[in-house]
């Protein structure tokens, strides 16, 4: 088996987004690579955010923020609750 169709198995992309704002987004800083201590090969990389991406993360976060405050207390308890269920 190589790296790439282990990478696929998991569904992992041979490059990942490091940055997520309402989305997966492609980030705009450097990449980080992961590397197999076994055998000093590349697995994968992860593209890093940039301030632009951490701002776009900011403002998603206000506006989901928005809705969230509206549900009802048990409501956004319930949800809180699955969380903690699926963790």
């Amino acid at each position: 088996m190589n790296r790439e169709s282990v990478l696929d198995a998991l569904g992992i992309a041979p490059e990942s987004s490091g940055a997520y704002a309402a989305g997966w987004r492609t980030g705009s800083g450097g990449t980080i690579e992961s590397i197999d201590p076994a055998t000093e090969q590349v697995i994968g990389s992860v593209r890093m955010a940039d301030a632009d991406d951490y701002e776009a993360a900011v403002v998603a976060a206000q506006e989901a923020f928005v809705a969230w405050r509206m549900l009802p207390a048990p409501q956004r308890g319930e949800y809180v609750r699955r969380i903690g269920d699926a963790l």
